[in-house]
């Protein structure tokens, strides 16, 4: 993992808007990469192929404020936590009415194109209030 960390802080490091990237996403003053290095190893994961490391760092760079930064890195924090957890329930059967949610296929299409599972994904949303799902969703429909 040590090496892909390297990889992903070289390759970020590139240009102007890499570098708001790890500053404003991953920055020790922000406190996001602080105690949380299970999610940016996830996070490495999800980006290994190039294409998905310039989405990412578009969405982040795409944020208008620190609510929104906070919101995204909250929504990841939790995809980490589930993506690396054993269940003690099927979460296909727990999940199988997902499909007629209005807005599954917006998560759906979010994951798909950041290279997450869906199923990981869309439990995760669950976890917002109202509000929150309904400016995460937001920002997956910028995103599309």
């Amino acid at each position: 993992m040590i090496k892909n960390r390297q990889k992903l802080l070289e390759y970020a490091g590139k240009d102007l808007s890499g570098k708001e990237f790890i500053n404003r996403c991953i920055g020790e003053e922000n406190g996001f990469y602080r105690g949380r290095s299970e999610l940016f190893d996830k996070i490495v994961e999800i980006l290994c192929k190039e294409e998905n490391l310039e989405r990412m760092i578009s969405l982040y760079s795409a944020l208008k404020s620190d609510g929104e930064i906070e919101l995204i890195n909250r929504y990841f924090r939790e995809y980490a936590r589930y993506s690396t957890t054993e269940w003690d329930f099927d979460a296909e059967k727990v999940l199988e009415k997902r499909f007629t949610d209005p807005n599954y296929c917006k998560i759906a299409a979010f994951c798909e194109r950041s290279n997450m599972s869906e199923l990981h994904g869309y439990l995760c949303t669950w976890f917002f209030e109202e509000n929150d799902r309904y400016a995460l969703l937001n920002i997956f429909l910028r995103n599309s």
